[in-house]
């Protein structure tokens, strides 16, 4: 099948127009096209065309990528669910998903520690921030040294939430554990609110 021409795509920037002789049109990324070398009077084989389709599918999925990491950084499964949700082959937006942490472009320790950073300045403990790194889909093995970049300043964090909720006055047990349970829920263990109750009410 000869290519009778090849136009810019009058929507996407990105794609071109490739016509052939037969009146098959195919819309093409650029990247897959210079990949095949595509050009007007080309004769384009059978298997040619395949691998030219099958790469400008992986180009899409690639774009379609970068464009969701654009927005927002994402862990490597963020990024995997968030293109099969939109409807991707879920084999190939793991290969895509590899592509882009080989390249830099996803990096989980980077990731894991802001995402520390983020909800310890928040006011939350460790216990929650977990939670939160597992709902993200970060690899576990990246988050000891994410919780390095954690301040050190826990028990004034702690303190300062019991403060602003019990602004000075002696709770009863039933206001106690209101606090208790507040600071349970933001990721904090028992030992920790434990010794925070116990200095507020030793300064109080």
């Amino acid at each position: 099948m000869i290519i009778k021409s090849v136009i810019p795509h009058p929507k996407h920037k990105s794609q071109h127009v490739v016509l052939l002789e037969n009146g098959e049109t195919l819309t093409v990324h650029e990247g897959a096209l210079t990949q095949f070398y595509i050009y007007p009077g080309k004769d384009l084989s059978v298997e040619v065309k395949e691998a030219l389709l099958t790469a400008d599918q992986e180009q899409g999925i690639r774009s379609r990528a970068l464009g969701f990491l654009d927005r927002r950084a994402m862990s490597r499964k963020e990024l995997v669910d968030k293109l099969v949700q939109k409807g991707e082959d879920r084999a190939q937006a793991e290969q895509v998903a590899d592509w882009l942490v080989e390249m830099g472009q996803i990096n989980e320790e980077e990731y894991a520690g802001a995402i520390v950073r983020h909800y310890a300045a928040k006011g939350y403990g460790r216990k929650r921030i977990e939670q939160e790194l597992w709902r993200r889909g970060v690899e576990k093995e990246v988050w000891d040294q994410a919780f390095s970049e954690m301040p050190e300043d826990t028990d004034e964090t702690i303190d300062r939430f019991i403060e602003s909720k019990l602004r000075g006055e002696i709770p009863d047990r039933k206001e106690e554990k209101r606090v208790t349970d507040a600071l349970m829920r933001r990721g904090y263990g028992w030992d920790e609110i434990r010794s925070a109750m116990r200095r507020y009410v030793e300064e109080n």
